[in-house]
């Protein structure tokens, strides 16, 4: 049964470890997904603050992975991200969010989240 998680207070490394536990992401995925280095996932870890780009995909990240932990358990949080789907025109998630494309995936959750999918 997934677990309902609240705001998340703490900056950037509690959001890190929010999205490594609802989703079973590493380092080195949230990396990727962000079009950044493990190196600089290491440096938020120590306080160095990302760039305003780089924050705000990191934010929509973590959205997504909070409100997919309501519906989800965390493996299947991942694999969700990692999975084709056809609402995205055969496309994964995880690739949309790469780019920075989140529109069309925030909606996709929100359907889940909200019981509207069909």
């Amino acid at each position: 049964m997934a677990v309902e998680r609240h705001y998340v207070t703490g900056g950037i490394p509690a959001r890190l470890d929010a999205i490594g536990d609802e989703a079973r992401l590493t380092d080195a995925d949230i990396a990727k997904l962000l079009d950044t280095s493990a190196q600089t996932i290491a440096r938020w870890r120590q306080g160095v603050t990302p760039r305003p780009e780089q924050r705000d995909r990191l934010l929509d990240l973590h959205w997504i992975a909070s409100q997919l932990a309501a519906v989800y358990e965390p493996d299947d949080t991942n694999l969700w991200l990692y999975s084709r789907h056809p609402r995205l025109n055969g496309e994964r998630p995880a690739d949309r969010i790469g780019r920075g494309d989140v529109g069309d995936v925030l909606a996709l959750v929100n359907q889940l989240r909200t019981g509207a999918y069909t």
